[in-house]
């Protein structure tokens, strides 16, 4: 049985400058201390469950508030509409949608996720534009997909392929340009090695020089060829192209 795709991250790296933040600090200031300990939990859970987003309904607001002993679910409500209000998370996907998210988040979670093959965030909730999205996977070599609720996987592959880069093209495309040019820079290093030497004008060639002549031009000629031919059957056996 496959195992169930990891959503979520494990960990998430925390600003050194979050207590500084002003709308952090305008929070603090009206709700007391323990309010950046509910906008870490917060964070916490967004990260952990989605990996960029979380839905902040009322069962949301008591099961956050159970890690606290002197905040209860109202108190916890109110620090995170505040949060909302000081633009640390976006306002009109709260309202719409009622989820905690923001672009700093999305932005985080994907570059958190750049090892995975690839990384999908819900077309309505995606506050990144396609220029930054393709601009991330082509600087972190991963792919990003927009899914779209209500379609297939492979509609939304579809949709994918059709804003961003594949980054296995882009690899067989730059392998494909390095081979040419490993197999130029042997040719040309073979000609400033072995010179042909051409007779001039009105000078008979000897046989030996024609001899030497025509074994320089068959080494250029495997040379350059060696990179576009698989190798030859050795004593009979054939040779195993699957390695």
């Amino acid at each position: 049985m496959a195992r169930a795709r990891k959503q979520g991250l494990d960990y998430f790296p925390v600003d050194t400058n979050l207590m500084q933040n002003r709308s952090v600090r305008r929070i603090m200031k009206q709700e007391g201390d323990g309010a950046f300990t509910v906008l870490l939990s917060t964070l916490s859970y967004i990260y952990k469950e989605e990996g960029y987003y979380i839905h902040a309904d009322s069962l949301f607001y008591i099961d956050l508030s159970t890690d606290f002993y002197e905040k209860n679910a109202e108190d916890v409500a109110r620090i995170i509409r505040l949060a909302v209000k000081y633009e640390l998370f976006n306002a009109s996907l709260f309202e719409e949608y009622s989820i905690l998210t923001s672009a700093d988040i999305q932005r985080q979670y994907l570059t958190s996720t750049k090892r995975r093959k690839t990384s999908r965030i819900e077309n309505d909730y995606c506050l990144l534009s396609d220029e930054e999205l393709i601009h991330l996977q082509a600087k972190r070599g991963y792919a990003i997909s927009k899914r779209i609720t209500g379609k297939t996987d492979k509609e939304n592959e579809v949709k994918v392929q059709n804003v961003t880069i594949i980054p296995q093209n882009v690899t067989s495309g730059t392998h494909s340009i390095a081979q040419n040019s490993i197999a130029k820079h042997s040719v040309a290093k073979n000609s400033k090695e072995f010179p042909l030497s051409v007779p001039p004008k009105g000078k008979v060639e000897r046989k030996e020089e024609r001899i030497y002549r025509k074994r320089l031009i068959d080494i250029r000629y495997h040379t350059y060829e060696s990179f576009y031919q698989p190798p030859q059957k050795v004593t009979g056996m054939p040779y195993n192209s699957s390695g």
